[in-house]
């Protein structure tokens, strides 16, 4: 058999929870030729995971790292901290989680510059402009990575518990962290020339208010860059990441008892926009084998807590047309719905379209 065959059979056991036929497969395909994709290690670092093998997934996690291209070195490292707690690690663990924070912060400044170079030139001396980050990453690294590309103010606003004051590392000589509700902006009218909002259009309690007060404060011309995932109606929609388990398990000294994917093999893609909370609850309990007090903290997370909104994409998108700009760009990432899963939120909802979009990057321009 030719690699890719190997891959196509490994990712189809993958699939259907075949890990150990999937692993020797993955580990033939690389036998035939080792320069594999990042991905195809990170699958076997879970599979691995899986097996308890943990030393060895770790160490196929740092394979990963050294090829994987920018978006996927945090959720590596995420994969990694989650291991050596596990293992009970707790300090390595934050080291892992910490560098988590700066890989993604890496990333998304990388997806920020190359939003602003149609606007503004990035290639050559730093730009004079005043942006503001509504809802920045906590500690600043972020938008201090950020502010060495730039003269002007670099403002940030969030509404965590000790922000700035105790949250925040790091600084430049024209940052500026503010504790600030988002949907309630206390800067005049017209302040900035660019305003800037990475993984927060899901968390806002009101998407039309907060997009509304982001096109109060731009200028006349100016841009604003908008980038979220996921949606809530989209398959990982209730948005309950592995390390919100890990850390939720840890508080209730309870145990994961497999390791928590969001591939849906704990909460069923699209799970959350089928199932109710007793028909969740029992599926965890009785299916999945979870502490009753854990599966409880997933479906309050789910379908009650207020870290994220509900409004479907449908709803969001609407939402950028009721504002006083121009959507200059609009990159939705889709997913595949299943024709099972298809059929089954058609009969609920009518209309499936909009359960493909997982997340957006929107460029609006104010008129």
């Amino acid at each position: 058999m030719l690699t890719s065959e190997y891959l196509n059979l490994a990712t189809k056991f993958y699939e259907q929870q075949q890990y150990k036929s999937a692993l020797a497969a993955y580990q033939k395909a690389i036998e035939l030729d080792s320069r594999q994709p990042a991905w195809v290690y990170k699958n076997i670092g879970d599979i691995l995971q899986q097996q308890q093998e943990l030393d060895a997934a770790i160490d196929i996690y740092h394979q990963a790292i050294a090829i994987a291209p920018s978006y996927l070195k945090p959720e590596m490292y995420i994969k990694i901290g989650d291991v050596l707690n596990k293992q009970g690690k707790s300090t390595e663990a934050q080291a892992a989680y910490k560098q988590y924070r700066i890989e993604l912060s890496k990333y998304n400044i990388d997806q920020v510059i190359d939003f602003l170079r149609p606007y503004y030139p990035l290639d050559g001396e730093a730009i004079t402009i005043d942006l503001l980050d509504n809802g920045c990453e906590e500690t600043g690294l972020q938008l201090s990575l950020l502010a060495d590309k730039i003269k002007g103010r670099v403002v940030g606003t969030n509404i965590g518990t000790n922000f700035p004051d105790r949250t925040v590392e790091y600084h430049r000589e024209n940052t500026e962290f503010y504790w600030m509700d988002g949907q309630q902006l206390t800067f005049p009218s017209c302040s900035f020339d660019v305003v800037m909002s990475i993984n927060i259009l899901e968390h806002v309690a009101n998407p039309i208010k907060y997009l509304q007060e982001c096109c109060r404060v731009l200028r006349s011309g100016g841009v604003a860059y908008f980038s979220w995932y996921p949606v809530w109606s989209s398959a990982t929609g209730h948005h309950v990441h592995p390390d919100m388990i890990s850390m939720a398990a840890g508080n209730l000294g309870v145990e994961v008892p497999n390791h928590y994917e969001l591939d849906g093999t704990t909460i069923p893609l699209w799970g959350h926009l089928l199932l109710n909370q007793e028909e969740m609850l029992s599926l965890l309990v009785e299916q999945k084998r979870y502490d009753s007090s854990l599966a409880k903290w997933i479906v309050n997370c789910v379908y009650q807590d207020s870290h994220i909104n509900r409004w479907f994409w449908d709803d969001i998108s609407a939402a950028f047309n009721l504002t006083s700009w121009k959507v200059m760009e609009i990159k939705p990432s889709r997913r595949n719905i299943p024709l099972q899963v298809s059929e089954l939120l058609q009969k609920k909802y009518t209309q499936t379209e909009q359960f493909a979009v997982s997340g957006c990057q929107i460029v609006v321009q104010k008129i």
